[in-house]
């Protein structure tokens, strides 16, 4: 009698722990397309250690390959080639204790045959490929039957100006428009976004980032370059650290309910910084112009869209902070 009471003890135990451990915690693999993007740099020292199979999709060239190996190399403290099939892929292995012994296969992505590994996170742009919408549907579809997670980055530029009241943000849950409001970069956006979104499986997330910026990269890098600014200097400009989307990409990879089908990535300043703002916090910055080299540019007022032009705008408003939604709303 005691042993079986121990013994249906040690089931209901171990029913348990598979019910409050996240599935993640168990996945071994998760696979990276784009993995050589700025974003990803980032992405890959913020990885949770039980992720030991890193399978990074990049461009066909083997230029791209090493310069992701060097990476990687230098975020693991030092890696060894274990096995290279120069047309294919060039896989890694860390030799740091302290990282786990990861592997790292890095390949080229091919939407047509996707080979997606344990959980993915697609952070390769619209620009990436012929079809946006191909790349993105053969890979989420391959995460589907495995209860994995799938992580689209994207953009919060999907949102037309003067979509909302002046003043009022947009959230993950403020609908788009029909698709013939939209202009060629939105609809480009969203037409990748569309096979996620429609996806059955409710670990499947589009993440909208506002402007991505690191020190040397992002819009106050290059007007400070060109000069001149197109658009007036109080509009508004919504951004996000690179390192902070990933640090969100990690969290959603952990969670273990769905939070919503869009986020929302955007600081939690409020109001956001004008364009003038931007600019010269740049142009004062010690560390970004240290020798003086860049001067203030100068501001076009311009509004690129009717919509904007009739709200009379002064620039988008999104959520501050992180915010979950259930997609597209009303739009049709």
């Amino acid at each position: 009698m005691i042993l079986t009471i121990s013994l249906l003890s040690s089931i209901y135990l171990l029913i348990f722990l598979l019910l409050i451990i996240p599935h993640n915690i168990n996945s071994l693999s998760v696979t990276l397309i784009g993995a050589s993007s700025t974003l990803g740099s980032y992405l890959i020292p913020f990885l949770p250690s039980h992720y030991t199979n890193i399978h990074c999709y990049t461009g066909p060239t083997k230029n791209s390959w090493s310069a992701l190996a060097t990476l990687i190399s230098e975020t693991e403290g030092g890696c060894k080639i274990i096995e290279t099939k120069t047309s294919m892929s060039v896989t890694l292995q860390t030799q740091t204790a302290s990282k786990t012994g990861r592997t790292y296969t890095i390949s080229h992505y091919d939407p047509s045959n996707p080979a997606i590994h344990g959980d993915c996170v697609f952070l390769s742009p619209p620009s990436s490929f012929p079809s946006y919408p191909t790349a993105t549907s053969a890979a989420v579809k391959a995460t589907e039957d495995s209860n994995s997670k799938f992580i689209l980055i994207s953009s919060a530029g999907v949102y037309p100006d003067g979509l909302t009241p002046s003043g009022v943000p947009i959230t993950p849950s403020t609908p788009l428009p029909p698709t013939f409001e939209l202009n060629e970069r939105q609809l480009r956006i969203y037409s990748g976004e569309e096979p996620v979104l429609s996806s059955p499986s409710p670990s499947s997330v589009v993440i909208r980032c506002s402007g991505l910026y690191a020190l040397r990269k992002g819009a106050h890098r290059y007007w400070l370059n060109t000069g001149t600014v197109k658009g007036g200097r109080d509009g508004f400009v919504n951004l996000i650290h690179y390192a902070d989307v990933a640090r969100l990409i990690v969290k959603v990879l952990g969670e273990e309910s769905n939070g919503g089908k869009v986020r929302i990535a955007n600081d939690d300043r409020e109001p956001p910084l004008t364009r003038e703002g931007i600019c010269k916090a740049a142009f004062e910055s010690v560390h970004f112009n240290p020798k003086g080299e860049f001067n203030m540019p100068e501001f076009l007022d311009y509004v690129d869209s009717k919509r904007g032009r009739e709200a009379g705008v002064v620039g988008k408003i999104y959520q501050s902070g992180v915010g979950g939604g259930g997609g597209r709303g009303g739009a049709c």
